[in-house]
């Protein structure tokens, strides 16, 4: 067990791709390998995060963003101060209005 706080293994590619002029679908998949904070252990995790946006003139972008895709919830990191909890992430998505002037 390798104990630091730094994991052993990280793994991440991207992807941009654009099937028309006027839209966008980026993806982020990235895996990260089990750390030690002492005796604490965060478990090693696969996420994705996925945005699909669409441009209907050239001033305004909508999108749709969804991250952390594949768990409820991933531990991430910790405090070696014991000052807070084990942190968590949480999957989450929302709508992004973009107005450029």
């Amino acid at each position: 067990e390798f104990i630091g706080g730094n994991p052993m293994h990280q793994f991440s590619v991207r992807s941009w791709y654009n099937p028309r002029s006027d839209v966008d679908l980026d993806l982020w998949l990235r895996y990260v390998d089990e750390t030690s904070y002492g005796a604490v252990l965060i478990d090693a995790y696969t996420e994705l995060d996925a945005r699909l946006a669409w441009r209907p003139n050239q001033h305004t972008e909508l999108a749709v963003v969804g991250r952390n895709l594949f768990n409820d919830a991933h531990a991430e990191a910790y405090s070696e101060l014991n000052d807070i909890p084990l942190i968590e992430i949480e999957r989450s998505a929302h709508l992004q209005l973009r107005l450029d002037f």
